[in-house]
């Protein structure tokens, strides 16, 4: 219950904010971060996936490494409903263009992903966000080969009572 009357008051203390600021001066004042996490887990509450548990501050189940890799088996496989799991709810708004079917239609056109696990290393991690690098090579259906060295943020994510590490940004390096 004290855990609903703090998510209560933040979301009525920022929709009093956005009323007196302008979403320009918000995002500044609140972080976009927070902004993001709030709307994650105000949306998990609506749908019943609020983490009620006393000891919140539990460490995600599995490395931040092995779910880079598991997010490319599943894309291999077809699996792209699961794969899209994999990322947090500000990943998918930005990637690709918003929207689940623009997700599928792209994944449809790379025939699979290699994923150099050599290179597949932990950059630096903290209890709730992990940076990992790996070295992609994208096998398209048209017969070209991208090369993609990437760098990407992983964020702790609770559902339910488990843990696990979500995709919440990429970028080429």
């Amino acid at each position: 219950m004290i855990n609903f009357l703090k998510n209560l008051f933040l979301f009525i203390s920022i929709c009093i904010s956005s009323l007196t600021l302008s979403s320009c001066q918000l995002l500044p004042f609140l972080g976009v971060r927070v902004v993001d996490r709030v709307i994650d887990r105000a949306i998990d509450c609506t749908i019943g996936e609020c983490n009620t548990n006393k000891n919140n501050t539990q460490k995600a189940n599995n490395k931040p490494e092995e779910t880079i890799n598991q997010y490319y088996q599943l894309i291999n496989k077809r699996e792209y409903a699961k794969a899209w799991a994999f990322l947090t709810p500000r990943f998918q708004r930005l990637k690709p263009d918003n929207n689940y079917q623009n997700y599928e239609a792209w994944w449809e056109k790379v025939d699979s992903v290699i994923v150099d696990l050599d290179s597949l290393k932990l950059i630096e991690k903290k209890d709730d966000e992990a940076i990992v690098d790996v070295q992609l090579r994208y096998i398209l259906k048209d017969g070209r080969r991208l090369d993609d060295p990437s760098r990407f943020t992983l964020v702790s994510h609770s559902n339910n009572s488990h843990q696990q590490w979500l995709i919440d940004q990429k970028i080429k390096l």
